[in-house]
């Protein structure tokens, strides 16, 4: 039987036909690939833009704390839970005794884990003395944005 059916002549019709039914075939494979590829594509964009809104507070610290603004750093960026249990005078204490970090000249946050409303994002932080110095920082989502829950000094 299946001899017969390969050596089978089409009609033109029937060859019009199957030709058609190909081309639709493929053409919907491509589609199917390209909607696939589009999807993949904007989940990537969202997780690597997200990242960047969570990396947001960090490098707006830093610029605060560059300015001199230790206030604004401490009252826009850190979390309800910091402030309970880091005062403002003990907050200014840890960044004015610490200038090879919190002067900085740049910051480079490579890792970022979220975790529910929660958040570690590790990185370094150059100061303007060339110190390179590992930071640890863990924020949380509060009040729609993320702010300073802690920071340490190392690698996660």
């Amino acid at each position: 039987m299946l001899e017969n059916y390969a050596n089978r002549r089409l009609t033109p019709i029937q060859l019009k036909k199957a030709t058609i039914a190909a081309t639709i075939t493929i053409l919907a494979i491509a589609a199917i690939s390209l909607f696939i590829s589009f999807v993949v594509g904007l989940g990537a964009y969202s997780y690597f833009h997200s990242q960047d809104h969570i990396v947001e507070p960090l490098n707006k610290t830093l610029e605060a704390l560059n300015k001199g603004e230790i206030n604004i750093a401490y009252e826009k960026y850190t979390s309800k839970v910091f402030k309970n249990n880091t005062k403002l005078a003990e907050f200014t204490e840890l960044i004015e005794g610490s200038p090879q970090i919190f002067k900085s000249k740049s910051a480079d946050f490579d890792k970022v884990v979220v975790r529910n409303n929660q958040a570690t994002v590790s990185g370094t932080i150059t100061g303007q003395d060339d110190t390179v110095t590992p930071l640890v920082f863990n924020l949380v989502y509060e009040k729609d944005h993320w702010l300073i829950l802690g920071f340490r000094q190392g690698v996660d």
